[in-house]
């Protein structure tokens, strides 16, 4: 199944132009976004 977030991203990007992180950068951002929702 695809990571919707990661469809939007990428989508976002594209729509933006903005270059697409690699995908160790992405999973960084997730994890850290992850450790700030379970620390709320």
């Amino acid at each position: 199944m695809v990571n919707m977030l990661e469809v939007l991203v990428a989508n976002y990007c594209e729509s933006n132009h903005i270059p697409i992180p690699s995908k160790s950068e992405r999973e960084v951002h997730a994890a850290g976004k992850g450790q700030a929702r379970a620390a709320l």
